[in-house]
């Protein structure tokens, strides 16, 4: 197996398992808007464990700079 496919296969245990550290919840799905109205004003670019792991089941992580998120990518 490749490296890249390691590392891949390293983090997609690490988001699939930090769920568990979310007690609350609090990370698990994205902000309703309807919720918190202003929330994208102020977040542009939003991430939520939820989102990820459907990510990871599409295969959608090919690379290390694709689990990067904010200004930088995602």
């Amino acid at each position: 197996m490749c490296m890249m496919c390691c590392m891949l296969k390293l983090i997609s245990g690490c988001v699939l398992s930090a769920p568990r550290k979310d007690t609350y919840g609090v990370f698990a799905e994205p902000v309703d808007a309807a919720q918190v109205p202003d929330y994208y004003d102020f977040i542009k670019d939003p991430m939520d464990f939820g989102t990820m792991r459907k990510k990871i089941n599409k295969n959608a992580y090919s690379t290390m700079e694709s689990f990067e998120v904010g200004p930088r990518g995602s």
